[in-house]
């Protein structure tokens, strides 16, 4: 059973990229709410008071804010689907000041950008594309000398993928598999130039599918997992956490 999870999944169409329609239909059914989450706070708990931060596919801004609010830090999102409205609105909602959310809209993989950072991160990025090396390298290339990355992604080579191919397959497909390894992770980080690095698992175990498919009866399926996996003592590793995270230092 095990094996199924973490490598029967895998044979799923690999890193297909998202597009533009893809991310704009995303966004038009997210609600802006407040940034209450304290999912990713703790990760950020090492990272320095007052530096430049550039959130790679970042917008609308949403875990921006806590760099803003917790590290006083300048932010600046890069992404290739922007709508300006939409940050405004999560600046309003969580009380930050206008324009406390920059941005800079442009394609990450091809174009080049002259300015370097503090912090360079991403959530939920690295996963959508097929040169995981390369897209580590292009954040490596933004970070200056003693500036920390970070970076997460979530696990679908554990029970989370297999709940996906059930109840939301055509998502899973926008996702490349073969980024969640952490095995191949340390591979990439150890050949890059950086003082050190951490990689590993997180989150605990939980399940969920995109808004759009969660009809009533996936919902009941959902909530009925999430109570079980509660009583699973073993979370963080491959068959059971959500997310993957990597953390270096340059």
């Amino acid at each position: 059973m095990v094996l199924l999870l973490v490598f029967g999944i895998n044979k799923i169409n690999m890193g297909n990229y998202t597009d533009l329609q893809f991310w704009s239909n995303y966004w038009d059914c997210v609600d802006i709410t407040p940034t209450t989450d304290v999912f990713y706070k703790n990760l950020i708990d090492d990272i320095p008071q007052g530096g430049r931060v550039a959130e790679i596919g970042g917008f609308p801004g949403k875990l921006s804010t806590y760099f803003i609010t917790d590290k006083n830090c300048e932010v600046t999102i890069i992404d290739f689907f922007i709508k300006e409205e939409i940050i405004r609105k999560v600046e309003a909602v969580n009380n930050l000041q206008d324009n406390s959310i920059k941005f800079i809209k442009g394609d990450f993989v091809n174009d080049a950008f002259n300015e370097t950072f503090d912090v360079v991160c991403s959530f939920g990025f690295l996963e959508h594309f097929t040169n995981t090396k390369e897209i580590i390298q292009k954040h490596l290339s933004l970070l200056r000398p003693n500036g920390h990355l970070l970076i997460t992604m979530p696990n679908f080579r554990g029970i989370n993928g297999l709940v996906q191919w059930f109840f939301d397959r055509e998502n899973l497909k926008k996702h490349n598999l073969k980024a969640m390894n952490t095995k191949k992770l340390k591979n990439i980080l150890s050949e890059q130039k950086v003082k050190s690095y951490e990689i590993g698992y997180f989150g605990g175990s939980h399940v969920w599918v995109e808004k759009g498919t969660d009809t009533k009866f996936i919902k009941m399926v959902i909530k009925l997992l999430n109570k079980l996996l509660r009583f699973i003592p073993l979370k963080n590793n491959i068959v059971f956490a959500t997310h993957i995270y990597i953390k270096a230092s340059k």
